[in-house]
């Protein structure tokens, strides 16, 4: 993060690289299957070699997995079903929460669908398995695809574990199968078995499930959020009120009020806790109504903890907590009180540029700022997460600081008062391995000159 008098602008929606090209599906794709699970690398023998172009083209597998998870919660995907339960924890890209049966049936099979924020062209899927209990993984795992939560489903990939599974230390399983451009909304999922057999007593289990791709039709936004929720131990009791054409949360526990996005179906809360960190949520509606998701907290000197699941469910009558009324601009008492200011909103859809419409509140608030002070001037600093390339992410970076700057100046912020650049994925203030963490990283950080 950069170190001088400044104020960050939060952009909370993925900066990652470029799209990859994607083939023309056959009218009968075969299903794909991966014969093997990762293991270390081969050592490969000596040989002269060509000299290897300057900028290497990307496999096919490396170009889907840039590509944001569309089955998470950071995208607006919603678990439907799930036999047993709990199988929202796969949508978390958390790799320490599971979805697992105990005291199974032998050779069970465990389902669950999970609707996406829209029709998509999936591209890929990678399957992560924790390794702490080898004889509970399945003997295989099926992907389908269909266009209804009820089906029917067609498979679309499938993997079956090797008899012998390779040495992988403390890094869990990960299995990717690309896929051939199948199209559809609704994904199920099916854990095929256990390993251990009729005698052990637990069944499979599944860290997280990734569909790369991209969505074939616009997301539709949340617009159930406002209301009063029970946040139960890490989120208390709070509201969600609309308030000219913003969203704040309130909390009742240490009477903080949060910044709140709705990004497509995900709906972002952030806010500082009582010793000076930083709390963030990822949260979607579900068909039972109650907000899904995962939440992270930062202390005051940037230590994160591990990310927590959620399970929200709506208060019919409650008392109301946002009453009091919020103060005119957040953003300008952090820039005259610590020179610095985090602002939320601003949204970019995937490898673009061009800020979505749901930004020009923001964007407004922003500039009427700036013309109370006509002796501020700003450098405009822009940041990406860590998925795609250092180099694709740079120049994105910098084409998106650069287009905060001219939404400014269409504002009436004279460009004699603003630079823009980009950093790319250089200064993370937060881990990428978690959904959290990279959002926490996805910002454009506007520095008072």
């Amino acid at each position: 993060m950069h170190r001088s008098s400044s104020f960050a602008l939060v952009l909370l929606l993925a900066c990652s690289g470029s799209d990859a090209p994607a083939a023309s599906p056959p009218s009968a794709p075969p299903i794909p299957t991966v014969p093997t699970l990762p293991s270390a690398t081969p050592t490969t023998p000596t040989a002269p070699t060509p000299t290897p172009p300057a900028t290497p083209t990307p496999s096919a597998t490396s170009a889907w997995l840039e590509r944001p998870n569309l089955a998470s919660f950071a995208q607006g995907a919603v678990l439907m079903r799930s036999d047993p339960e709990g199988a929202w924890n796969a949508l978390d890209e958390f790799a320490g929460t599971s979805w697992e049966r105990s005291d199974a049936p032998p050779n069970p099979t465990a389902t669950a669908v999970i609707e996406l924020a829209a029709r998509a062209r999936v591209e890929g899927v990678r399957l992560t398995l924790d390794d702490y209990w080898t004889a509970r993984m399945p003997n295989e795992i099926a992907i389908e695809l269909g266009d209804a939560a009820s089906g029917p489903f067609r498979e679309i990939a499938k993997h079956t574990l090797p008899a012998e599974l390779p040495e992988t230390g403390d890094a869990p399983f990960v299995v990717d199968v690309p896929v051939s451009g199948a199209e559809g909304r609704y994904v199920q999922v099916l854990l095929v078995g256990r390993r251990g057999g009729a005698e052990e007593a637990l069944g499979p289990f599944l860290s997280d499930v990734a569909v790369h791709g991209t969505f074939a039709a616009p997301v539709a936004p949340e617009t159930r959020a406002v209301g009063s929720w029970n946040g139960g131990w890490l989120l208390g009791t709070f509201e969600i009120v609309e308030e000219n054409g913003r969203l704040r949360a309130c909390f009742s526990r240490d009477g903080a009020n949060a910044g709140v996005v709705v990004d497509g179906r995900s709906i972002q809360l952030r806010w500082k806790a009582e010793d000076g960190g930083d709390v963030m949520a990822l949260l979607v509606r579900g068909p039972d109504g109650h907000l899904h998701g995962t939440a992270q907290m930062w202390s005051a000197d940037g230590q994160g903890g591990e990310p927590a699941a959620i399970d929200v469910d709506p208060l019919e009558r409650a008392e109301p907590i946002c009453t009091r009324t919020p103060e005119p601009s957040a953003i300008e008492r952090e820039l005259q009180s610590a020179r610095r200011a985090r602002v939320y909103g601003i949204l970019f859809d995937f490898a673009q540029h061009v800020p979505r419409a749901e930004s020009n509140a923001v964007l407004d608030e922003l500039a009427q700022v700036l013309g109370r002070h006509a002796d501020w001037s700003i450098a405009i600093e822009g940041h990406t997460d860590a998925i795609g390339d250092d180099a694709s992410n740079l120049a994105l970076s910098e084409r998106r600081a650069a287009a905060v700057r001219e939404a400014l100046a269409s504002r009436g912020v004279a460009t004699e008062r603003t630079t823009s650049v980009g950093h790319g994925e250089a200064q993370p203030v937060a881990p990428n391995e978690t959904a959290v963490g990279r959002a926490r990283n996805r910002r454009v950080e506007i520095v008072l000159r």
